[in-house]
This record gives C-alpha cells, structure tokens and sequence, in this order.
C-alpha cells in the first residue's frame, strides 16, 4: 500500500501533551490504516526530550528526531521535517500541544479523490472556557486541563473535545476566514518550493505559520478546502504566545520580525474557501448562529427577567428592520400568548405564514393559538396541515395525540402514529413528553428503549441519566432504580465541570426519593453548604442543618428534608 502523507509534528519541552497530542495521530484514533501516512515527531531543542519507546509505541509508521535548535523557534525543525518528508503530501502541526479531531485525516483522503492539488485547512481552537490568553488571567492551567481531559473519554470520542473548547467563545467559527491554520495538509513539492524561511528565529517562530499560510494562499492554482466540523485543540503549554495575556503578547516583535525579513507588513489573505465536512451530532449546538441570534439572545434575557414590554418593542423594530425576517414574528406570537394576548398572537402567527406559507412549523404554532382559545377543528386542521407539508415532526403527533379527545380523533390511531414515528424525536421537550406518555401507559420497557435510542439529543450525559432515574422511580425494579441512583451520584463527584444548578437539582431528587446517604455524597461536595456549616464553630444543630438545605433545594419535599437532616445529624455525631 503506497503511503500518502507524512505527518510533522514540532514539540518543545512537551512530555506531558505529546502522549494526548499523538495518540490523536494515531491510526486508531484517526481510523486510517497506518501504511497511508507516516509521523515524524521533531523534538525542537528541548532541556527535556521525549522518550523515544513510547512515541515509537504509537505506531510502526511514527518515527522520533530530536533537533538540536540554535533558537528558542521550531524553525530549524520545520526546515528538516519538510527536507525529510518524501511522500507526495504533507500534513504540518507546527504546534504539538494541538490535539487533532478524529475524521481530518480521512477528510483530507476523501479531498484527494476530487482534486489531487489541494490546499487543506483546519479551524483551531484553545481547550478551557475562554480563549488561554484570558482564561490565564482567571487561574486556568494545566492541572485544570488535566482534570476536564481526564474526565472527558476524549480517547473514544474525539468530537467531545469540542465541548471543552473555545468554540462558542471565540470570534470565529468554521467558517471564518482564517489567517494560519495549525493543521494543513498540501503537496510535498508545493511547500518545497515555499520552504519556511530560516529567518524566522523569534520564541515559538513569531509569524513563520501565519507567513506560510499566505504563501499558499496566494497559489492561484491551489484550491483551498476549509474543513467543516473538525478542528484542532490547544493544550496549555506555557505556549510563546497563547498563554500569556494579552498586555504580555509578543505580536509586535513578530510584526517587527515580518518587517524585516519581507520587507513589508504582514497583511492576512483574502480567499474563498471551499467548506467540506459535515458538523457531527456531538457538536450539533455548536452551529454557526443566525444573524438574528444576538437580538433573540437579548430578547429571551428580558423575558427572564419579566420585562416582557421591552422584549416586545425590540422585537417590533427588528420586524421593521427585516419584514420577511418570520423568527421574529414568531417570537412575539409566544410572548404575547404568555401575557394572554392571544388575539394579537394570532395576527403576528398569520402575518409569519403570509410570508412563508408552505412553512409547516408556522402551521404548528397557530395550532397552539387555537388551542387558546378552544378553536379545536382550526387547530386540528393546522396540525394536519403541518404533518401533510412535513411528516417527520414529531411535535404535531405529540399534539394531536394529547389533544385528541378536543379532535375527535380514535386514541389507539393517535396513539400508534407516534410509535410509527417515534424515530424523528430530534429535540429533548419531545423525547421527554413522548416517555411521560409512555410512562402513563405503564410501559417503561418502551420508555427506557426510546431514552437509549435518542440518548444523542442530551449534550450532557448526566441529564440521559437524570431521565432514566425519573422512569424508574415508581417501577418495581428496586435494584435498577438503586443502580440508577447510584450513577447520578457517581456523575455528580467524577464531573468536575457539572454546573451547580444540575448539583442541586440531583441532590434534590435523591432526597425526595430517600437515597440519604448518596445525596449526603454530593452535598458535601457543594461549596455553598460546606461555607454554611463550617461557619459554625460547634457542630450545626438540626434547625441550621434545615435552614441550610432549604436555601440550597428550596423545591425538597420538606418531610423528606426533616427525615435527611436527622439522618445527617446522626452521621455527624457519630463521626
């Protein structure tokens, strides 16, 4: 089998992200056969080289240099990696604390049979909340890297990684245009005749990569493929320029380098890249926003809030501002129906499918309308209508089914259309009211089956497990109910990312369901109750104990809050 690429990968002092970094290399983790591609694995001068057994145990086709560097850049590195590089391509990662996503090898495969002179690019993004230049400044690092990645399962499911990144943060998405990328993929004789300039020598190659990027940019007959739904993910790394802040940033020496060696200002290219890839269901949330999002963003803030009147002028001159724009009018048709204004809900509803009249959901939301105010025939009429433009929407079965008696309509036909088509459940409020149903009907086998196989809608595992707990909290099955409750409360002390909303809320549900020792478990680990007892200089008395569980779960049954508070006094006396 003739090997394609040759992947170059530069590390510098990086022992502890190169193992995460190359298993993501790895023709396992890639699912590529390791005869189509090598890895040369270029240490760049580092006071603690890589050990050369274990980066040669991730593969017969990874092969171990160490360079000895005269600068504190990868440039030497690069230079050999592209002068011993002798396959047709060749993939370079500048930067090895960058673990890959699991499809860009095979992306950049299936590129290859459509255009065999291709530019292939790839979107970078930082792991932790915010971009690491300021997430330094609130105390991120690498033993907090270390507990989200531990946690994560990232080995299995690559696209995970994507839900520890920067992406919802940074100003820019797949489809930006990028002005370097840390993971590119283009003919070997291509960036041969390129090369990387030797006088780049500043820390981390100053703008070595950017000044690449734009040289191939610039081949006009290079087409550029920006890959959609896979990326590249910064560890923390004590990098020259992504971990530091941004007052530190060295941008204006690299300027300054630029200058000097081209003569010229850098100055980011303009191209118009071809988006290939797909945006897998991991990341589904994660897809680019409408340019109305902001506004609706907004919006949705102040209905929260019960500023209900603001949300509705904005929403008003939004309309002006783009008249064929239905989002809008359909977000004054629900908060109009919350302040019971159904008769202008109904206005704004019709002027939507005046625009847009083959637009089922639009029919799905006037049915609601008349279900207000107990038009049931026109409702009927609108929910058929919405199935007849689009039978996959399941919320129009959901609807009939629950209003059918108002319908007219036979239970049992209602009731196996939405088995029938159970398989189109795409959202969670749908998957949640189709198992309370099920539920009703006793049959949580089916229940449990519809949980499973739509498992992918939860972007937390733990609300999959929350839900499964709630179907068999009045089951017979004592012994799966107790292993339920035993893996909310495992979730709950292995996740150190879980909000403290879901903390509480778990909580709250094992005590009302007397699991008083696991809700004990998770207690403990929450601040707000430790800074409550540990105020007390004595041991807190029931009525504090109370007090304190009342404030952190005021929806606890309160019987059930008594029953645990005496349970945890004891424990604590007996301690």
């Amino acid at each position: 089998m003739k090997t394609i690429f040759t992947t170059i990968v530069i590390f510098f002092n990086g022992r502890r992200e190169a193992q995460r970094t190359l298993h993501t290399l790895s023709s396992e983790y890639q699912n590529i056969n390791s005869d189509l591609y090598n890895v040369l694995v270029l240490d760049s001068g580092s006071s603690e080289p890589l050990i050369q057994s274990e980066i040669e145990a991730f593969g017969p086709n990874f092969t171990y240099k160490y360079v000895q560097s005269n600068y504190p850049s990868p440039i030497e590195a690069l230079r050999l990696g592209l002068e011993l590089c002798e396959t047709p391509y060749i993939n370079v990662c500048i930067d090895g604390a960058r673990m890959l996503s699991p499809g860009i090898f095979n992306y950049f495969l299936d590129i290859l049979n459509i255009d065999s002179d291709p530019f292939v690019i790839t979107t970078g993004f930082h792991i932790g909340k915010y971009h690491q230049n300021f997430s330094i400044l609130e105390g991120y690092n690498q033993n907090i890297e270390d507990e989200l990645l531990d946690y994560l399962d990232w080995q299995n499911n690559g696209y995970r990684l994507f839900n520890i990144s920067t992406l919802k943060q940074d100003g820019y998405s797949f489809f930006s245009r990028l002005a370097e990328s840390n993971c590119f993929f283009v003919k070997t004789e291509t960036l041969k005749s390129i090369g990387f300039n030797p006088g780049f020598i500043s820390k981390g190659g100053g703008l070595i990569n950017l000044s690449v990027f734009r040289d191939l940019i610039e081949i006009k007959k290079l087409n550029t493929y920006h890959l959609v739904g896979e990326a590249t993910f910064h560890q923390f790394h004590g990098g020259a320029a992504s971990n530091i802040s941004m007052e530190d940033h060295p941008v204006q020496e690299y300027k300054e380098e630029y200058r000097n060696i081209m003569g010229k200002e850098f100055i980011s290219p303009k191209y118009s890249p071809i988006y290939y890839g797909e945006i897998k269901s991991e990341i589904e949330t994660l897809r680019p926003k409408y340019a109305s999002f902001h506004i609706l963003k907004t919006v949705n803030y102040l209905v929260s809030q019960g500023r209900e009147d603001e949300a509705i002028k904005i929403l008003e001159l939004a309309k002006k501002d783009h008249p064929y724009h239905t989002v809008f009018l359909v977000k004054l048709n629900k908060i109009l129906i919350k302040k019971g204004e159904i008769d202008l809900a109904l206005k704004y509803i019709n002027e939507a499918l005046n625009i847009l009249p083959q637009h089922p959901h639009l029919y799905l939301s006037r049915s609601r309308i008349y279900n207000a105010l107990n038009k049931w025939e026109e409702s009927k009429v609108d929910l058929q209508q919405c199935i007849k433009l689009s039978p996959n929407i399941f919320t129009a079965y959901l609807d009939l089914y629950e209003n059918y008696e108002h319908f007219n309509l036979n239970e049992s036909q209602a009731f196996d259309d939405l088995i029938n088509h159970n398989q189109h459940i795409n959202k969670q409020q749908d998957l949640r009211r189709f198992i309370n149903i099920l539920i009703k009907k006793n049959d949580r086998k089916s229940a449990l089956e519809a949980l499973e196989s739509h498992i992918y809608l939860f972007n937390d595992d733990h609300e999959g497990s929350l839900l499964k707990f709630q179907i068999l909290r009045k089951s017979d099955n004592q012994k799966a109910l107790d292993q339920a409750a035993d893996q909310l409360s495992q979730d709950v002390i292995a996740d150190p990312t879980m909000s403290l909303k879901l903390k509480k809320r778990i909580c709250q549900i094992l005590v009302n369901h007397e699991y008083y020792s696991l809700g004990k478990q998770i207690l403990v680990s929450i601040k707000e109750f430790k800074n409550e007892v540990s105020n007390n200089k004595r041991e807190p008395s029931e009525e504090k104990l109370f007090e304190a569980i009342l404030n952190i779960m005021p929806k606890v049954n309160k019987q059930k809050a008594q029953a645990f508070v005496s349970y945890l006094h004891a424990e604590m006396k007996l301690s």
